[in-house]
């Protein structure tokens, strides 16, 4: 495994414990991140009256190979300095350069908003928006969620802000956590708090409101599993996959502004709620539309459900599922966007930075697998 390591450390090759953490300097490599690999060894380690590095690289010094005998709850980001212990009057700074593949490295907003150039079909007055980043209904309220991701990266937020992996080890989104008591309940709380307040409470439906929704489903997978083994495993499935990657989903779960006096299977147009369409061999077909998705256009995937009452006949509207916002056939019509009129900050303080925008989705033969 291609992996670097770099410490900075006092002068003593002693065990170090930072914040109950301990690095401990030993003739072999036996485990990193809880588990055996091939480290390469340590290609530099010199000490002295001043910090000095530790590079885990190729070759031997000295004949010194690395431990990292508990590192379960060390979160760090890529490159992220920390300066938390002082012995002996001497700062000890840590920092790591965990290998993607091991320890996924939080998003941030500069990755945060590359990503939403991605294809994806919106429209606003009958336009195409080619770059949501850019475009003055959308590119302020990008920059909020942007902020959001920096806040939970940022090194001194890392124990509020997020939690071990159970997977992979590396730093997740709290809101990802499935809470087993007060404590996890508690830093759930404080987490969305965080995010609550640089929005000053304005985007419900940051990343972190449907996360929500799905953490809840992957606690309870014997409910899915009443339809399926294959049901439960794809739900805990897809959720440690939004976990592990950081993931920003917006949902649909309101029908159209139609005839609601008659059930999704009896209106004019079997496609204007969303729903199956074609069954493939490899998954189904949606067509059809759904709303409110609030931030459905600055989001990463959509999740389509209902919450509306179904009735027997509405067999296919009665879906649970998840896509790309950039998935062939998806297309989102926001309505009128408060930011267009927001020409400035100073006189629109609120609706030209925090407005999330609500979307009408278009489901046209979109294939979910």
């Amino acid at each position: 495994m291609a992996a670097l390591l770099g410490f900075e450390k006092s002068t003593t090759s002693e065990a170090i414990t930072v914040s109950r953490r301990e690095i401990i300097i030993t003739e072999q490599i036996n485990k990193f991140f809880d588990a055996p690999t091939n480290l390469p060894s340590v290609s530099t380690f010199t000490l002295g009256p001043q910090k000095q590095g530790l590079r885990v690289g190729s070759g031997v010094i000295a004949g010194f190979n690395l431990r990292l005998e508990t590192f379960r709850n060390l979160r760090y980001r890529g490159n992220v300095s920390y300066s938390e212990l002082s012995r002996d009057g001497t700062m000890t700074t840590l920092q790591t350069a965990h290998p993607p593949s091991t320890f996924p490295s939080l998003r941030t907003g500069a990755e945060y908003l590359r990503s939403l150039n991605d294809g994806r079909q919106v429209f606003v007055d009958g336009e195409r928006v080619a770059d949501v980043t850019k475009h003055p209904a959308f590119r302020e309220a990008a920059r909020s969620v942007a902020r959001l991701y920096d806040i939970a990266a940022a090194p001194e937020m890392r124990d509020r802000m997020t939690f071990p992996s159970p997977k992979t080890g590396g730093p997740v989104l709290r809101a990802f956590q499935i809470p087993r008591n007060h404590v996890d309940l508690r830093a759930r709380r404080l987490f969305s708090e965080t995010w609550a307040e640089a929005t000053f409470g304005l985007m419900g439906r940051s990343p972190d409101h449907v996360a929500s929704f799905f953490t809840g489903y992957a606690a309870v997978p014997n409910v899915f599993a009443v339809g399926g083994q294959n049901l439960a495993d794809n739900v805990v499935a897809f959720y440690e996959f939004i976990r592990d990657n950081h993931l920003y989903l917006s949902y649909a779960i309101v029908p159209p502004q139609i005839d609601r006096s008659k059930p999704a299977h009896k209106q004019s147009d079997p496609t204007l709620y969303a729903g199956v369409v074609k069954e493939r061999d490899g998954g189904i077909v949606i067509s059809g539309a759904q709303q409110v998705a609030t931030g459905g256009a600055l989001s990463d995937w959509i999740h389509l459900s209902c919450i509306h009452q179904l009735q027997p006949g509405d067999e296919n509207y009665a879906n649970c599922l998840a896509i790309p916002v950039n998935a062939p056939g998806v297309k989102l019509i926001p309505r009128r966007p408060f930011a267009l009129r927001a020409d400035n900050s100073f006189d629109y303080p609120l609706s030209s930075r925090f407005d999330e925008s609500d979307n009408y989705v278009v489901f046209d033969n979109v294939f979910v697998p």
